[in-house]
């Protein structure tokens, strides 16, 4: 008989481990795949800005993100959706109907970054292209043309509502709360795994 408790003890003792192991296991595992989709990021990032740098020719970086604070481009693309941009190269990878991320001229923007849509585009007298824009939502074009240079990226995708939780989390209440909200479920998970371990245990010796 007490044989047969010690076994029991011993497996309990296990059991608890095993679980304690798992958990840990997958954190780490989680955190090296993030810093590993992180790192690679960071490698492209600067490796395009120093070959461009060598070359000369200071670059905007390959893919940035951006939120949408205005419905001028309701429905394609709501206010909170977020926006992925890559950056163009050449002029002739733009053409009518692509949506891109620029710096805005027009007056009613007080040169904040806008995200519409090319309706149009002309060649200027120096020979440079120039584009045509509005937004889906608004009933007229927008009032100055956007040059090339002026241009951040055309639009890959859209995130929906990305914008809520990044305002919550770059808020500081927010963002404790996003980190102690995972450490407690954690907690709560293994407490529960335990609670059932013991249950169990307390079972055999009835």
């Amino acid at each position: 008989m007490v044989i047969r408790e010690d076994s029991k003890k011993q497996s309990f003792t296990d059991k608890v481990k095993m679980i304690c192991k798992t958990m840990s296991r997958g954190f780490v595992l989680a955190i090296i795949a993030f810093c590993l989709i992180v790192f690679t990021y960071l490698i492209v990032y600067f490796s395009d800005q120093y070959f461009g740098s060598k070359s000369g020719d200071s670059k905007l970086p390959i893919y940035s993100a951006y939120v949408i604070v205005s419905p001028s481009m309701v429905p394609t693309i709501n206010v909170n959706d977020g926006v992925v941009v890559q950056r163009v190269d050449k002029q002739g990878n733009l053409n009518i109907g692509d949506i891109i991320t620029f710096a805005s001229k027009d007056i009613r923007y007080s040169g904040l970054t806008i995200t519409h849509r090319i309706v149009g585009k002309q060649t200027i007298q120096n020979g440079n292209l120039v584009y045509r824009t509005k937004g889906d939502n608004n009933k007229s074009e927008d009032s100055s043309l956007v040059s090339f240079s002026d241009i951040y990226g055309k639009v890959l995708f859209k995130v929906p509502s990305v914008g809520i939780l990044y305002k919550f989390i770059t808020n500081p209440f927010g963002f404790i709360i996003s980190i102690i909200i995972p450490i407690i479920v954690i907690l709560v998970i293994n407490i529960v795994k335990v609670k059932q371990l013991v249950d169990e245990e307390r079972k055999g010796y009835v």
